[in-house]
Order: C-alpha cells, then structure tokens, then sequence
C-alpha cells in the first residue's frame, strides 16, 4: 500500500455501516415477500367468492380489470419499498464519514459539527439509478418492476383461462391462484397436467426481490462514491471481497471479476482504486468498497490548524462553506463555563490526584472535578455509543487514570485515559490553573474512546505527566 494511504482506522465504522446496508436488504426482501403473499391472497379471495356456475366470458373480463387494479397496486407498493430501501443504505456512507470527522473535531477540541454536511451527496446519484441514466440499456426503476409484474400478470390470465376451459370451479381456481402467486406455496401435485404452458415458479417472488437487492446494493455504491468525492481526506477506494466470496464463488465456480478487482494495483495499493474508477458491483454482490484515508488523529491536526486559521485550499474548497456558516466556531477551552454559581447546571465527578499535575502546571486552584450539562449534551450529541461507557467509567478515569498526556495544543488541558479489556477510555480535562477564577472548577470537556495505535501516537508527541507502566 502506498505510503500514508491506510483504510484501518475507517475499516470498522465503514463495516458497521455495511452491516447495516445488508440489515436493510434483509428488511426489504421480507417486505416484498409480504407483497407477494396479501397480492395472493386478494386474488384468490375474489375468485373464490364468486357463485358457482357464473364463470362466464364476462366474468373474465370483469376479473381482468380487478386484476389489472390489483397488479398497478403492487407495482406501486413494490416501487416503494424499494425507493425507500435505496434512500436508507444511501445515507449510511456519508453518515460514517460525518461521524468520522466529528470524532477528528473533537480529538483536537474544536466545537462543530459535520452533521448535514454529507446528506444531500447521495441525491444525484439515485436520481440516475432511478430513471436508468446509471445502466447500459437505460431502463429506469419503475420500467423494471413493470417488466416484473407484467409478466405475472400475464401469468394470471393464463390460468384463468386455462381454467375455465377445463371446467375448474372458482374456489379451485382461487387455490390455484394463491398457489401460484404466493411466495411460499408449494406445487400443486396436478399443476404440470392443468397448466403445462405455464411453469410453477417456486420463487415468483426472486426477480423481484434480485431488483431490490441489485437496487440496494448500488444506491449504497453510488453514495459512497458520493461521499468519497466530497470528502477531501479520501484517496482512494478500497475494494475488498465479502467473507462468504469463496464459499458462494470460487469454490463452486472459480473466481469471477470481483477477484480481480480485489487484487487490482495500479500503484495506489492492492485493491485500491482511484475514487473515478471505481467498478459498479455486479448484481447481487457482497463485496464491500469504503474509502482509503489517513489516520483519524492525522485528520484531526489538519482539521485544527485549518480551523486556528491555517491555509488549506484543498479543505477550504470542500468545507469553505460549511465553515463560513460557522462564525463561532472555537477551540472547546473557549467555551469553558466558568462554572460560577450561576443557572449552569453541573455535577461533581471526582477529585484528581494534584501530585501528578502541578510540576508541570503549577499550584492548581482545586482538585475537583465537574461535568456541566451542556459538556454532557455534546458528549451525547457526538459520541453517542460511548456515553454509556462515561457513565460507567468516567470517575474512574478521572480518578484513577492509566495515563495522563500534556494536550499541547489547549492551555491547561490534559488527556486522562484509562485501560479496559476491550479498549481505551480518554477523558479531556481543562484544570483550573493559578491566577483563575478561584469560583472555576475542572471541567470535562469530551470523552470518547480511544485506539491502541492512536494512543500510541498521542504518546510519541505528547508529554506524558504520569503513567502506570
């Protein structure tokens, strides 16, 4: 892999989002199976309603029409579902990438958000999957469920007819009907001698549920080319074969052209694509693509030069305007309350070992610890998945800390991380250093877990006041 060019700090909130994306399949395909099963049931119940000795030529046409309402209908419930599948695994990629540079702002203190700024990436490109500008034979997504459905409902009139000429009665037409339409009916055992033209699909609902998937699975795609586009941290894209490749694949078929994309190299790295060349996946596929970028701490020190004022045109040209619509937007220790006795609420923590501290910062006014609210709301606002862990945790932290690093970039701030079994807990702490407010007490600013390997590097560049090793 090219220098400075790594994936593995994004690697698993990218595979979070997949997770999702593939949640969402699932959900969608359970819905178009429900699609199929009500069509099935509303078709049979027509038929089997209808006296016996009334299934005239007339009645047939009458029965055509209702099937013709009924068959519009699905096409506009499967439409939907679809649509709406396409529009919820579009969203994940710049979701991840939002709350990936949340996580940079609050690594180096700044309070903002990226939150929105993702949102509206994924738009144009599921407007070209949907009208068919994004295929080679142009069909739009409303003209392939038309295909779909016309074909079943062809299908439909076939056995009717069929079974009207060999004298069947409504309730066993009814039966045939619902036998054939829904999504989890077996053969009947007479099919092949009543309807030898008409194959049993014992999936009648597959074409469907392969166009959702196929749907799904490029919206999700296309919006993450989106998202990589307007990521300016982005370098290129990583094309990785999904766990299950060889067993669905290779072993039973050979390898296909997702091995291929897997090994390409054209000097970005192996698997690496330039964020324009990205190959579509083809239908049906599982393999995952999510973007190459720098480590998350590395972003967060360009980040925070850029917002100290620090020229960067190319973050200026990708977030120039999310900063314009930011006048306020300041280092964290700026918008420390000064926690006077004021409508501020806020609650006591810990009391921090002094010892450890006042070499380096001299005689600090209190050891008390605190957490106002709003340092709370921001806490739950961007780290949401951590703020249990705060709850749990966090006096211990404050207390007891494994280690204790100089912030070099905040007057009078220190980084108190503590070691769990599964990872690594830093507490952000602003002191009340000599010559303040005497009414101040130290507050938390932020709390989020941490890498081993971001840990690591804090400590090469930080000055380390104390730790347990």
């Amino acid at each position: 892999m090219a220098q400075g060019m790594t994936y593995k700090d994004f690697e698993a909130r990218m595979a979070a989002a997949r997770a999702a994306h593939l949640r969402n399949i699932d959900i969608t395909g359970k819905k178009i199976q429900g699609i199929y099963t009500q069509a099935a049931r509303d078709l049979a119940k027509r038929a089997e309603a209808t006296r016996a000795g009334t299934l005239t030529e007339r009645w047939v046409k009458d029965y055509q029409k209702a099937l013709e309402k009924r068959i519009e209908q699905m096409r506009g419930e499967l439409g939907g579902t679809i649509l709406s599948g396409m529009r919820k695994s579009a969203g994940l990629p710049g979701d991840t990438v939002e709350g990936w540079l949340n996580d940079a702002l609050a690594m180096v203190g700044v309070d903002g958000s990226f939150t929105g700024t993702f949102s509206r990436t994924p738009d144009a490109a599921l407007r070209m999957l949907i009208d068919g500008r994004m295929y080679r034979d142009g069909k739009s997504l409303s003209r392939r469920i038309w295909n779909r459905t016309d074909q079943l409902q062809g299908s439909i009139e076939d056995i009717l007819t069929q079974g009207i000429a060999q004298h069947r009665s409504a309730l066993q037409i009814a039966q045939d009907l619902e036998a054939y339409v829904s999504p989890k009916a077996k053969m009947p055992v007479s099919w092949l001698t009543l309807y030898p033209d008409i194959p049993f699909d014992r999936q009648i609902d597959y074409n469907a549920q392969r166009l959702a998937r196929t749907a799904i699975n490029h919206a999700y795609w296309a919006a993450n080319m989106a998202a990589a586009k307007a990521n300016p941290f982005c370098r290129a894209m990583h094309w990785q074969l999904s766990p299950s490749h060889y067993e669905r694949q290779v072993a039973r078929f050979g390898e296909d052209i997702c091995d291929t994309y897997a090994s390409h190299d054209e000097g970005l790295g192996r698997g690496n694509f330039p964020i324009d060349d990205v190959p579509m996946p083809h239908a049906q596929c599982l393999c995952a693509t999510w973007q190459v970028v720098p480590e998350l701490s590395d972003v967060a020190d360009r980040l925070g030069a850029w917002v100290d004022g620090g020229e960067d045109a190319e973050l200026d040209a990708a977030f120039g305007e999310w900063k314009a619509g930011k006048p306020a937007l300041t280092r964290i220790e700026m918008k420390a309350a000064a926690n006077e006795e004021t409508s501020v609420k806020i609650r006591k923590l810990a009391d921090i070992n002094l010892n450890l501290l006042e070499e380096k910062f001299g005689k600090i006014r209190t050891s008390e610890t605190i957490l106002t609210e709003e340092r709370a709301a921001h806490i739950q606002e961007r780290h949401p998945e951590d703020y249990a862990l705060f709850e749990k945790y966090g006096v211990q932290t404050i207390r007891e800390p494994d280690l204790i690093l100089v912030d070099e970039k905040h007057e009078g701030t220190v980084l108190m991380i503590r070691k769990t079994k599964d990872t690594n807990l830093n507490a952000i702490v602003r002191l009340v250093l000599p010559g303040e407010d005497e009414k101040r007490k130290n507050s938390v600013m932020t709390f989020y877990r941490i890498r081993d390997k971001n840990v690591e590097k804090l400590e090469k560049k930080s000055e380390i006041l104390y730790s347990k090793e």
